[in-house]
C-alpha cells in the first residue's frame, strides 16, 4: 500500500500510521525528524530501549512503482505532511539480512495486532529491486521458467501467504477460488494486483513479476473492524480481564450484497476469528497472541500463514443466527435522505469524531483507518449513516465465552458519496450534520453503556465501516 505523494489532494489527517512487527499506532505529524524518534518509542514500548540511531522509517513511493525507501532525518520534513504510513525497522536487524539471502520474513500470529503486518526492509526492496533488474529479459525469463509455480500473496496488512505447485495455466480467477476455498473469502470480494496492475480473472498469474518472485496484492472489499475493550467505571467490584477470550463472525454475504454481486442469492461465507487478551489499562490490552501490548485487535478477514484454515471456520454455532436472505441485508445498505447525513468530505473527520465523542467512544485514533480509505477517494459529499446494532447483529456476531457481565457494543459506519445536487434534499431531514447523538436516537444505547456515569460493566466495543455503492 503506497503512500500517493504525488496526488496531494484534500489535507491529510493530522497522524499518520506506524507499523513496527505488527503492531501499528497512529503519530501524530511533526517535523522534526528526532521528535518524531520520540514520539514512536512513546508509543511502541518495545522500541523504549532502543537506541535512537538505530531507529529506520521507511515508507512507499507509487511514483518509484512503490519500492519501501529508508528515509533521512534531511528529507523527513519535506515527506512527513502527506505520509500515510510508515514501516519502522531496526538497523542491528534489517542490516542482517543481504540482498541475496533467502531468509523468509517473521510473521507475527494471526488475529493479533494486525493492522499492518510488518515484513523487513531488505526483503521488500529485495523483492523491488529484483523485478527492476530483470525486466529487460522479462520474457525470456517466461520462457525459461518451467514447472510449478510459486506464488506469494501479499495481504493489505503486509501479511505474506506462500502458494506453491501452481499450474502454468493458473489464471487470476483461479488463485481468488483458491483463497476462497481455504479461507472463506468469496471471489466477489476480492482483487489481485501485480505491479501496481489489477489482474482481471482471466489473466495468467504467470508474469514476469511472480516469476521474479514479486508478491501479488490481495485486495478486500470487506468491512474493516477493530475491537477494543473499555474497564468498568465501578472499581470496586470489577468484572475480570484477565485471558478473555474475544470471538468474532461475520457473514461475508452481507459485503456480497452490498458490492452488487451479479448472483441475486449469493450463499453464506461465515467467517470466524478469536483473540485472548488481558485489560492492562484504561487505553490498552495485552495481546497473549502477540504477546505484546496493544489498544485494539483489527481485521478484515485477510488470510494468514499464521491461522490455520481450518479455524478459519470454527464457529459453526452462529451460522444459522447469521444466514439471512438478501432481502434482510439489503435494506442495510439503502442511504437514503431520512436515515443518513450529508456530510461535506473536508468536515468528514470532524463529524464523525464528534458523533464518537458524544456516545464516549473516545478511542478517536480509530477513525484514521477510516479516514484513509476515504482520503484515497476524495469527493464532494459523503452520506453517512450509522446502523441500528439490533441490524447489524444479522451480519455478525461478537461473544466473550464465560462473561455473561460484559457489554457488547456495535458502532457500525455505512458511507457512501453524494451528488452535491442531493444535498438540498438530503439537508430536509434529520438526522442533520449539525446533530449528534441527537441525530441517532437508536444509538442511545451505545452512549449509556460507555457514558462513566452508567458503565457499571465492562465493555467490548466493535467499530466496524463500509463503503457502499
Amino acid at each position: 500500500m503506497s503512500n500517493n505523494l504525488n496526488n496531494l489532494g484534500p489535507a491529510p489527517p493530522p497522524y499518520y500510521l506506524a507499523n513496527y512487527q505488527g503492531q501499528v499506532v497512529a503519530i501524530k505529524r511533526d517535523p522534526d525528524y528526532q521528535a518524531t524518534i520520540k514520539l514512536i518509542q512513546k508509543y511502541i514500548t518495545s522500541l523504549r530501549s532502543a537506541d535512537r540511531q538505530d531507529i529506520v522509517i521507511s515508507t512507499s513511493f507509487a511514483v518509484y512503482g512503490d519500492v519501501l525507501a529508508q528515509i533521512s532525518e534531511e528529507i523527513w520534513p519535506d515527506i512527513v505532511g502527506h505520509v500515510e504510513s510508515v514501516e519502522i525497522t531496526l538497523e542491528n536487524n534489517s542490516g542482517s539480512e543481504g540482498l541475496g539471502g533467502t531468509q523468509n520474513p517473521e510473521i507475527p500470529p494471526a488475529g493479533t495486532n494486525s493492522e499492518a503486518r510488518s515484513f523487513s526492509r531488505t526483503n521488500t526492496q529485495k523483492q523491488m529491486f529484483a523485478s527492476v533488474r530483470h525486466s529487460k529479459s522479462s520474457t525470456a525469463l517466461l520462457t525459461k521458467h518451467t514447472g510449478p509455480l510459486s506464488v506469494t500473496l501479499r495481504t493489505a496488512y503486509r501479511d505474506l501467504i506462500p502458494l506453491g505447485d501452481l499450474p502454468d495455466s493458473t489464471t487470476s480467477l483461479d488463485l481468488k477460488t483458491m483463497v476462497e476455498t481455504r479461507y472463506g473469502i468469496p471471489v466477489a470480494l476480492q482483487q489481485l494486483v501485480l505491479s501496481s496492475e489489477l489482474l482481471d480473472n482471466e489473466r495468467k498469474i504467470k508474469q514476469p513479476g511472480t516469476v521474479n518472485g514479486e508478491p501479488v496484492d490481495l485486495i478486500l472489499k470487506t468491512r474493516k473492524s477493530a475491537i477494543y475493550l473499555v474497564p468498568a467505571d465501578d472499581r470496586c467490584s470489577p468484572t475480570p480481564l484477565s485471558h478473555i477470550m474475544i470471538q468474532l463472525s461475520v457473514n461475508r454475504k452481507w459485503e456480497c450484497i452490498a458490492s452488487g454481486s451479479p448472483n441475486d442469492s449469493p450463499e453464506d461465507h461465515i467467517q470466524s476469528v478469536s483473540w485472548t487478551a488481558s485489560l492492562t489499562s484504561e487505553e490498552s490490552m495485552y495481546d497473549h497472541g502477540s504477546e505484546s501490548e496493544i489498544y485494539w485487535f483489527w481485521w478484515d478477514g485477510s488470510p494468514s500463514v499464521a491461522l490455520p484454515a481450518s479455524n478459519i471456520k470454527a464457529l459453526n454455532n452462529v451460522s444459522v443466527q447469521l444466514s439471512h436472505t438478501a432481502k434482510t441485508y439489503q435494506p442495510m445498505f439503502e442511504l437514503k435522505f431520512n436515515n443518513s447525513v450529508a456530510v461535506p468530505f473536508h468536515n468528514v473527520e470532524k463529524y464523525v469524531s464528534k458523533v464518537l465523542h458524544s456516545w464516549g467512544a473516545n478511542r478517536l485514533e480509530l477513525i484514521s483507518y477510516f479516514l484513509a480509505e476515504v482520503n484515497s477517494k476524495p469527493r464532494s459529499y459523503l452520506a453517512i449513516r450509522f446502523l441500528p446494532q439490533a441490524d447489524y447483529k444479522k451480519t455478525a456476531n461478537l461473544s466473550i465465552p464465560g462473561q455473561d457481565r460484559i457489554t457488547i457494543v456495535h458502532i457500525v459506519l455505512l458511507y457512501k458519496p453524494l451528488n452535491p445536487e442531493s444535498v438540498p434534499l438530503w439537508n430536509q431531514a434529520s438526522p442533520h450534520e449539525s446533530e449528534y447523538a441527537s441525530g441517532w436516537k437508536h444509538m442511545n444505547e451505545t452512549g449509556r453503556a460507555l457514558s462513566q456515569e452508567y458503565r457499571r460493566e465492562a465493555v467490548v466495543v466493535d467499530f466496524t465501516f463500509l463503503e457502499v455503492p
